[in-house]
């Protein structure tokens, strides 16, 4: 078994705030995961972990990481604030 996680951020979010819609993240992620699987092998398409990391904070986490396809997420300057509560609080809902 293989154990193999990426993370995708759009470089337009870098540093900007920015955010990508969860249907714009979920249609990234679902790329990413089909390529893969066309050029890995189905199996690692499976278990890869693909974690989106533009701007995820707390009025947008639970969102994003309700999408199938999204796996995870990379918590930059909100982890930093208090936000970073919401973010886990969104999560637990």
């Amino acid at each position: 078994m293989y154990i193999m996680s990426t993370m995708l951020e759009p470089v337009w979010a870098i540093g900007t705030g920015l955010t990508a819609t969860p249907e714009m993240a979920q249609e990234t992620h679902l790329g990413i995961r089909q390529w893969i699987s066309q050029n890995v092998a189905p199996s690692v398409a499976k278990s890869i972990r693909i974690q989106y990391g533009g701007s995820m904070k707390g009025k947008n986490a639970r969102e994003l990481l309700e999408q199938p396809d999204i796996d995870g997420g990379l918590i930059g300057g909100a982890s930093l604030t208090a936000d970073f509560f919401n973010v886990v609080n969104g999560v637990l809902k």
